[in-house]
């Protein structure tokens, strides 16, 4: 059940400190206390659980599941400074730091402060142990709801008219300019996650695309990759490592083939993202068909910060592109 209310948010709370080992060893009056207070709590009486867990810490226990629950009941009874020390203290267990950082983020969402909000549900999501307290961190962020899928598929097609389809006179290597044409082009991509999810593990991916022309059908184009990629989080960072290789087709001929290696990184903010990526490329031309001036290697550094205005969103960032190739052969060489 969600955690999208205080019921709710009360309701895990509860489970989660019936779950404590407690009940395993011997009652002493710390341990009687407690296990009144959660009753307490499950009765609504949430006055007389706070006196019943305040007894339980006073005669020695300080448990994470005491402090929670603790700060569930001051939840309740609206008394938001001592729930959020109290959800301080039980975040210092590490089994229960990503619930506690979400009821803080709760809490300070009752206080109306939304920038300590949505860091402490930023925080929730990045080290959360269940997929569900995940996903509600990330509804708390305005994030679109990412429910884990084995395969993402995605086809577009599109129509167009390209005003000089064919840069380049076969005959003498000069620039010319042509007459225009119409094409049809459709991009298919493919991904399959396997030995994790969409957050997390390994996936294969596969993208085609195909340019067709009305008239200069010498222009026609085929673009197909395959690749290996594996996905880690790292706290508050997402990394993506890829490998992918592609081989392009003009006119039924081999053009050139290609294997990039990239590493794609974002780190996530309270409200926004930085994101990264360095790719190298080794392209080797079809030396058979004469494309041999196409080998070489090619470097990607790119870095981006996404954020959101109101409803708008924005990105400002800084892309270098730099090429190794084989010099073009022309007419003066």
């Amino acid at each position: 059940m969600p955690l999208t209310s205080p019921k709710c948010f009360a309701a895990l709370s509860i489970i989660v400190a019936a779950m404590s080992p407690y009940s395993v060893f011997a009652s002493t009056a710390a341990d009687d206390a407690f296990k009144q207070g959660v009753v307490s709590s499950k009765a609504g009486d949430y006055a007389q659980a706070i006196e019943r867990f305040l007894q339980a810490k006073k005669a020695g226990k300080t448990s994470a599941a005491l402090y929670h629950n603790l700060g569930v009941a001051y939840f309740k009874q609206g008394r938001y400074p001592e729930a959020l020390t109290a959800f301080e203290a039980a975040s210092r267990s590490e089994k229960l730091a990503s619930l506690s950082y979400y009821n803080m983020g709760l809490v300070e969402e009752k206080r109306g402060n939304q920038a300590d909000a949505a860091k402490w549900f930023e925080k929730s999501r990045n080290i959360a142990t269940t997929e569900t307290l995940r996903r509600l961190a990330e509804r708390k962020l305005g994030l679109r709801d990412s429910a884990i899928v084995p395969y993402i598929v995605y086809l577009e097609a599109l129509v167009g008219n390209d005003s000089n389809p064919q840069l380049v006179d076969e005959t003498s290597n000069l620039a010319v300019e042509r007459d225009g044409d119409n094409f049809l082009g459709t991009l298919l991509y493919g991904r399959y996650h396997f030995g994790g999810d969409a957050k997390q593990g390994g996936y294969i991916s596969g993208t085609g695309y195909i340019r067709r022309y009305a008239d200069v059908n010498d222009e026609d184009a085929t673009n197909l990759g395959i690749g290996v990629g594996y996905i880690q989080l790292l706290r508050a960072w997402r990394l993506d490592y890829q490998l992918t290789a592609n081989q392009l087709d003009i006119d039924g001929d081999t053009i050139q083939n290609s294997i990039n290696a990239a590493l794609n990184a974002q780190y996530s903010l309270p409200s926004a993202y930085i994101d990264t990526r360095i790719a190298l490329e080794t392209v080797n031309g079809d030396d058979g068909n004469g494309y041999d001036y196409l080998s070489g290697e090619r470097m990607q550094l790119r870095m981006r910060y996404n954020d959101t205005f109101a409803s708008l969103r924005w990105r400002v960032g800084y892309e270098l592109n730099l090429n190794d190739r084989n010099q073009l052969i022309t007419t003066d060489s």
